[in-house]
């Protein structure tokens, strides 16, 4: 067994460190990491950060894939990308894409296409929608970017906030971009309870 401890920042009821025992047959793939991460039930502590992992500070040896969260709220999206944040941290570039042009509900294909471009650090961008024309939009983004650009994005099946969050923690240990979205549509099947 290995044990990973997420911190120093973490500040709780329980001390000033989460720490996770994993098998070590899962130490190359973390993917089961978020999964625990995600499914924690104590409201008094703060998520981790993942800014350091075991006392060494990460750096990313190759471009990381991003995400784009496109909602018809842009609180929605912020917020979203804020949770996902935490979990990730400072190397995965995450961007909201949410409301209509002039602020009100609705979504934006030129807003959400600038977000694209933002988030592709050149290993491609996961875009995570909230409902119908969300999508549509997303797919009209597309047609506005690069080629090059539009080649490696994906648009997600997933749920907003819990494929978003899932989807940032494996962009942020260097899941390739078929990866971080098969984890961002995993999330449809993960238990609350």
């Amino acid at each position: 067994m290995s044990r990973l401890t997420l911190g120093p920042g973490h500040r709780g009821a329980v001390g000033d460190a989460l720490s996770v025992a994993l098998p070590d047959r899962s130490r190359p793939r973390l993917r089961g990491l978020a999964y625990v991460l995600v499914g924690l039930r104590v409201p008094s502590i703060p998520l981790p950060s993942f800014r350091r992992l075991g006392g060494v500070e990460r750096t990313p040896a190759r471009p990381l894939v991003g995400l784009v969260i496109v909602s018809h709220s842009a609180r929605i999206a912020e917020g979203t990308v804020e949770l996902a944040a935490v979990m990730a941290g400072p190397d995965v570039r995450l961007r909201a894409a949410g409301g209509a042009a002039d602020g009100s509900l609705g979504t934006n294909a030129e807003r959400i296409a600038g977000a694209i471009t933002e988030a592709d650090a050149g290993a491609g961008v996961v875009v995570l929608v909230d409902i119908g024309s969300a999508v549509l939009a997303a797919e009209t983004a597309l047609e506005l970017l690069p080629r090059e650009i539009a080649r490696r994005t994906r648009i997600s099946r997933g749920p907003v906030v819990e494929g978003a969050v899932i989807a940032a923690v494996q962009a942020s240990i260097g899941q390739a971009l078929e990866e971080v979205l098969q984890a961002a549509e995993d999330a449809a099947g993960l238990e609350k309870r």
